[in-house]
């Protein structure tokens, strides 16, 4: 990517992170640490190389 934008990324993390019930049982949920979290709902986006571990995370987890 030349212009610096993560196309992938998935925007408003925090609605996102909420599905999941917060922070922690979400990085509980996907096996990341809770800080990886917490600097996702801080900057309200999740980076694109994480899409396919989300979507992953919430198909094993019942999380629409």
């Amino acid at each position: 990517m030349t212009d610096g934008q993560d196309h992938a990324a998935l925007i408003d993390a925090s609605a996102i992170i909420e599905r999941f019930g917060g922070i922690r049982p979400m990085a509980s949920k996907m096996g990341v640490p809770v800080t990886t979290v917490q600097g996702w709902k801080k900057r309200d986006v999740i980076p694109g190389n994480r899409r396919e571990d989300v979507l992953r995370a919430a198909a094993a987890n019942n999380v629409n």
